[in-house]
């Protein structure tokens, strides 16, 4: 019996400190999303390059630790001798001595907090450079009237120029 315990107590031990390690990752993301929605906003590409490029060193590393978390939980069932589908993280806490139901709860609970302000500030960022995309459309139709005739560009005469043979002010595609 003491095998077990022992068996059970360290699996306890390793899932807390993989939750908070899961956690940390996920507030550090959240530091980093917060830094690229306002480099988004500010306009600096040079700060909004570097966010990217932690956001995905760090995305890379949450689900390592998330991968942990869910081999843990496969432990569990060998640790509890029981048989099934893997247990959730909140089935585990349910049936957990009292040395470890407090803290795996609060440990649960700011990891879900950190997991819905990564989704909200996705979102967000998601609708500004979208609505950026959009107002930079709408200003290149205006630019180049593409919704009517070519427009027509004159020299310093006064006569037509071929747009065809001549310098384009704007040639882009979206």
């Amino acid at each position: 019996m003491t095998e077990t315990i022992s068996d059970y107590q360290i699996f306890c031990r390793r899932l807390i400190e993989g939750l908070k390690k899961e956690t940390e990752t996920y507030r550090q993301l959240n530091a980093t999303l917060k830094k690229k929605q306002k480099a988004i906003i500010d306009g600096d590409l040079e700060t909004l390059h570097s966010c990217v490029e932690e956001e995905q060193k760090l995305v890379k590393s949450g689900f390592k630790e998330a991968e942990l978390r869910k081999a843990l939980m496969s432990d569990y069932l060998q640790i509890s001798g029981s048989a099934g589908p893997v247990p959730r993280l909140s089935e585990i806490i349910s049936v957990a001595d009292e040395t470890y139901k407090t803290q795996l709860s609060n440990l649960r609970y700011h990891l879900k907090k950190e997991i819905d302000r990564i989704t909200k500030l996705n979102s967000e960022n998601s609708f500004l450079l979208n609505s950026s995309i959009s107002h930079i459309k709408g200003l290149i139709n205006i630019f180049l009237k593409s919704d009517k005739d070519a427009p027509k560009l004159y020299d310093n005469d006064g006569f037509a120029k071929n747009l065809e043979k001549e310098n384009k002010i704007l040639n882009c595609t979206i």
